[in-house]
């Protein structure tokens, strides 16, 4: 049997398939940079050139017909490039080439962010979800088979998905759930594709989602990315600063008892963001900027809910606000309160600009 050419051979080390659970998997990691971006070659005149027909048409008239007009070829030439875009993704479970599976995933995410508009646009992609957009995005998650750039372009479709397809999806929810809990969960993936997983994995139960125990379970799933490890290993500052944020956004559907109060969460009775102060806390001592401020922003939310339930009097008169004055909360505060006096430094001796 002859060998196949050098350039199609698999590296030595790297895996053809991830574990059952998704906890290892040893291909490349950390390979993308923290501004990796699939929408890196997408710009405002990038979008308006995708409508050059290359005929001449006239738009300078002012008249209501020329306007109509000019709507109605805009909104065609949308939704075929849509049309066209979510053409090629069908080939993605079937393409052995990974640069060309995630170059199909970076033209159908432009075209789900920029093309899906209207009525119109919505329900093409959700015709196409189960058949196409999920399939496509599967494929290009499979560990050790797909690039790190095209497992992030995956995820990103995923996200601009949800926010396209709306509210009362639970159905979708549900369907990507679970490959994308394996992704976050697998250590030796890429610092960035875990991220971008977890957004995607939020954004659908922010928007999409209606179901509280599922919410709850993402909940816990951003509290345990967040800490310093996660699974035995270390956690990169990026991914924990994606945890925080992704925290702070599915928190703003809970109660705010269920964040700052006594009745809900966790088993001492406190609430969630009581239970995860030692982690803040934490990350606003950490050299990384970007998870000083994420840990900075949901300390303000915690604090936000606290003002809500009325737990704002000096003289203590409940339960909550007895654990607050002699507890981590107020340890926070003084935190805050001292990098406000006296930011931390870079190794250069300059102030960190907060």
């Amino acid at each position: 049997m002859p060998k196949k050419p050098r350039s199609q051979r698999r590296k030595k080390g790297t895996c053809l398939s991830a574990d059952v659970d998704g906890d290892r998997e040893n291909g490349d990691v950390d390979v993308l940079s923290e501004d990796h971006t699939v929408a890196d070659s997408v710009s405002v005149q990038s979008f308006v050139d995708d409508f050059e027909t290359g005929d001449e048409v006239d738009f300078d008239s002012a008249s209501d017909e020329a306007s109509a007009s000019r709507a109605a070829i805009s909104a065609a030439a949308r939704q075929t490039n849509l049309g066209d875009a979510l053409s090629l993704a069908s080939t993605i479970p079937t393409e052995k080439r990974s640069a060309k599976r995630e170059q199909h995933l970076r033209k159908l995410f432009k075209a789900i962010t920029q093309y899906a508009t209207g009525e119109q646009g919505r329900e093409s992609v959700y015709a196409k979800l189960d058949d196409i957009v999920i399939p496509a995005c599967f494929a290009g998650l499979r560990g050790g088979i797909a690039s790190p750039a095209e497992q992030y372009a995956a995820c990103r479709v995923l996200e601009a998905t949800s926010i396209i397809i709306g509210g009362d999806m639970d159905d979708y929810c549900e369907a990507i759930d679970d490959q994308l809990r394996k992704t976050i969960k697998a250590t030796g993936r890429a610092s960035m594709v875990r991220g971008a997983a977890l957004r995607a994995l939020c954004m659908a139960h922010f928007i999409c989602g209606t179901d509280m125990s599922a919410t709850n379970s993402v909940l816990d799933l951003c509290e345990a990315v967040c800490a310093a490890k996660y699974r035995g290993e270390e956690v990169n500052p990026t991914l924990r600063a994606i945890a925080l944020d992704s925290w702070a956004l599915l928190s703003t559907t809970v109660a705010d008892a269920y964040i700052a109060g006594d009745e809900l969460g966790g088993v001492d009775d406190s609430g969630r963001g009581i239970i995860i102060l030692p982690i803040l806390q934490e990350c606003l001592n950490h050299t990384s900027v970007e998870l000083r401020s994420a840990g900075g922003e949901c300390v303000a939310l915690i604090h936000e809910a606290r003002l809500n339930l009325g737990i704002n009097d000096d003289e203590g008169e409940n339960a909550t606000e007895r654990r607050y004055r002699r507890g981590k909360f107020w340890d926070m505060l003084q935190i805050l309160s001292s990098l406000e006096a006296d930011p931390p430094r870079n190794f250069n001796g300059t102030s960190h600009d907060f």
